[in-house]
């Protein structure tokens, strides 16, 4: 049998790995890297409040309109999967390349919206795994939990763009290091999810207990 709710810490380990702050960090620096305390506060805080209510739009139109177009979950998540498989791999090959010169450019908070909420913040792989968690329970207390663990990244997110610069200033290697394996663990972690679909649709058998 598959689970049709995940218990909350696995559900916190997707959310995080998805829509966490470590894919964040360079992205929100490299925005600021001549912007003052105020204009960044702003910046993160607009962020993360258009990522929250972006994430929550979205999940709950998502939820209707895979009923109304009878979609089933187990085509979601493959869905999910082979986009978060793309990304998690163009982001380790990213790695291989020479490092590209600086572009200057002007920072607003416009920047807020896009690109650092979308989709730096909430990916479309993310948004379908909000999705998926919430279509399949008919527990409102565990639909709640859900969005409870969702908005708990997004303030994680928050405090990770104020504390970005020092960050990435005094932790630059272990960040690095850290991140590498986040990668290589996000695409096994895509594979797993193409996989979860294909038994979700009876394609594949269930995994042993």
């Amino acid at each position: 049998m598959l689970p049709r709710e995940f218990a909350l810490s696995q559900v916190f380990t997707f959310l995080f790995v998805m829509i966490g702050p470590i894919k964040l960090l360079a992205p929100f620096a490299k925005l600021t890297h001549n912007s003052d305390a105020k204009f960044r506060f702003q910046l993160a805080l607009r962020a993360a409040l258009f990522g929250a209510a972006g994430l929550l739009v979205a999940a709950i139109l998502g939820v209707s309109t895979l009923e109304k177009w009878g979609v089933s979950p187990g085509a979601l998540m493959i869905a999910a999967g082979v986009t978060f498989f793309m990304v998690s791999l163009q982001n380790i090959l990213q790695s291989y390349n020479p490092p590209q010169p600086p572009q200057e450019h002007e920072t607003t908070l416009r920047m807020a919206m896009m690109p650092l909420a979308f989709p730096t913040i909430v990916p479309p792989f993310g948004i379908a795994a909000v999705i998926f968690l919430l279509a399949t329970s008919d527990n409102s207390e565990y639909k709640r939990n859900v969005l409870l663990v969702a908005v708990a990244v997004m303030l994680m997110n928050f405090v990770a763009m104020l504390l970005a610069r020092p960050i990435i200033k005094y932790a630059a290697f272990p960040l690095a290091l850290f991140g590498a394996v986040l990668g290589v663990l996000q695409v096994a972690l895509s594979i797993s999810i193409i996989f979860f679909g294909l038994r979700l649709l009876g394609v594949l058998p269930a995994a042993p207990q």
